[in-house]
């Protein structure tokens, strides 16, 4: 499988994508607000965001976003590129 790239959307940099067939996505974005990164993941689906936090630094704020994709993908959730 071919690494997923980081993307700059109008939202922010979206880390990495999940989906659960048959119609549910998940993006993973950092933004910058008020002179703090925050780490939000939304479900396209509903247009909910079931994560949100604050972080003070990058490398905690990744690795952060890491464990939350690996938790997806260990319940059912699968990387997904909606390039492809």
């Amino acid at each position: 499988m071919a690494a997923i790239l980081p993307e700059v959307t109008p939202d922010g940099l979206v880390l990495w994508r999940v989906r659960k067939m048959p119609d549910r996505q998940a993006w993973c974005y950092v933004t910058e607000f008020c002179g703090e990164v925050t780490l939000s993941v939304h479900d396209l689906a509903t247009d909910d965001v079931f994560i949100a936090e604050v972080h003070s630094d990058l490398p905690s704020l990744v690795e952060r976003a890491d464990r939350i994709r690996r938790k997806l993908v260990a319940t059912g959730w699968t990387d997904y590129d909606p390039e492809t």
